[in-house]
């Protein structure tokens, strides 16, 4: 566990600076601070903020707010009245809810004719958000999505005797062809360290154990490589690149059957 020790002064400056949240008293005492330091000059008005942040903090002393946050809040201040002739935000408006008798019931009247339809068909068709139409299933509508599978059907119900006996024959013929038309075939290497290639394993412990295992960086390995049909063909052990050429031409060499 880390222990981390500062002087007060840099603590009190870490939450100075997280920000200042002026009330509506501060808000307008700071406006009309704001106005009152101006001065004339030139035709022209200057508003000292230096000056207007001295004099708030001397009409609220319990307010800790550095000059930077301070001017950057005024200025926002102003941009406000300037569009809202308040210093105060504008109370949002509730939102409007989506989820209505009649958007329930245009849910309704889609899936009720179409009851495939997805929930992104559905909100393009009622134009409504997809997470809408999703709670209206759910919540208003209590509608569940059930996966559809397509069952095989009795044997005796889509077949009749002819079907059976010419099925049956193919069968026969496939069975016999099957595994001189079929090969399987693999490759594997096998490492002389006994190294093996595990990246799902996992330790479980309740603390890093640190634990290792230490492997050399080039370790000598051999592959194998076999192939299954009728008969079986290998294994065959080879060194070097193990490329699409290789099965081929151990399968035409015509190899010894074990």
């Amino acid at each position: 566990m880390w222990i981390f020790t500062a002087p007060h002064s840099y603590l009190m400056r870490i939450n100075i600076t997280r920000g200042f949240i002026f009330n509506e008293e501060q808000r307008r005492v700071s406006y009309e601070i704001y106005f009152r330091n101006g001065s004339r000059l030139n035709r022209n008005w200057i508003y000292p903020m230096r000056a207007a942040c001295d004099d708030f903090r001397e009409v609220f002393p319990d307010a800790v707010i550095l000059f930077n946050h301070f001017g950057r809040s005024v200025k926002r201040f102003l941009n406000l009245y300037r569009q809202t002739g308040s210093v105060n935000r504008k109370q949002c408006s509730s939102r409007s809810k989506v989820r209505t008798e009649e958007n329930g019931e245009m849910v309704r009247q889609v899936v009720t004719d179409n009851p495939r339809t997805s929930i992104t068909h559905l909100n393009q068709q009622v134009n409504l958000p997809y997470e809408t139409c999703q709670r209206i299933l759910k919540n208003d509508l209590v509608l569940h999505p059930y996966r559809l599978t397509n069952p095989h059907m009795k044997f005796s119900e889509r077949m009749n005797l002819e079907d059976y006996s010419s099925v049956n024959g193919l069968l026969t013929v496939l069975t016999i062809m099957m595994l001189s038309l079929t090969t399987f075939f693999y490759e594997a290497w096998f490492h002389f360290s006994g190294y093996i290639n595990c990246p799902n394993w996992r330790l479980w412990s309740a603390n890093n154990p640190h634990f290792y295992i230490e492997t050399p960086l080039h370790s000598q390995k051999v592959g194998v490589w076999t192939a299954v049909s009728r008969r079986i063909v290998g294994p065959i052990f080879f060194n070097g690149t193990l490329n699409a050429e290789v099965p081929f031409r151990n399968l035409k060499s015509g190899l010894k059957t074990h």
